[in-house]
């Protein structure tokens, strides 16, 4: 028996909602988080993005990348015949949404509430159930598609804005 509710998985049955989810709450965490800072800092909220446009893009399209990935191990879980199998596509659901919610976190962190070593330590904990949750998805025999094709760039990309994250802290503990 899975420690999710049957929604967690209802939602990712349907492609479109499973793509959708994770995009739908990047874009929410990005204006909540534009919206803190920019009454903390007094500065408008367009000026409080990321200091390149592609950036916001890139993440959602690899956030939506890993949200098929979860639609995809949904089915693992679907068509899983022994119990063995239910519970590592369950464990690897489990995974996708706790970095799902490490990944919403570090945004008001980083952003929102200027914590950069806080929002460095949430991106290492990302960064690590990110590859878990790749590597649990990739052992689902019963996918159609390799889940790697969704995950991995994910990975990149965090493994990315992790170390970007490092050199902010870095350059701070220099000043």
């Amino acid at each position: 028996m899975s420690p999710l509710p049957e929604f967690a998985f209802a939602v990712n049955r349907n492609p479109a909602l499973a793509v959708g989810l994770p995009i739908v709450l990047g874009i929410v965490g990005n204006y909540a988080s534009s919206e803190i800072r920019s009454k903390r800092t007094g500065q408008a909220a367009k000026a409080t993005c990321p200091p390149h446009p592609a950036f916001s893009y890139i993440w959602m399209a690899a956030s939506g990348l890993t949200g098929y990935a979860a639609h995809l191990t949904v089915r693992s879980f679907d068509a899983a015949v022994t119990p063995q199998s239910v519970d590592a596509a369950s464990d690897a659901l489990v995974l996708y949404y706790a970095q799902l919610g490490l990944q919403l976190l570090w945004e008001p962190l980083f952003i929102g509430a200027n914590q950069k070593q806080a929002a460095l330590a949430n991106s290492l904990a990302l960064l690590g159930t990110a590859v878990t949750m790749a590597i649990k998805m990739n052992d689902l025999a019963t996918t159609p598609i390799s889940t790697n094709w969704f995950t991995v760039p994910y990975c990149a990309w965090i493994a990315y804005t992790t170390y970007l994250n490092g050199r902010v802290v870095l350059a701070q503990e220099k000043h």
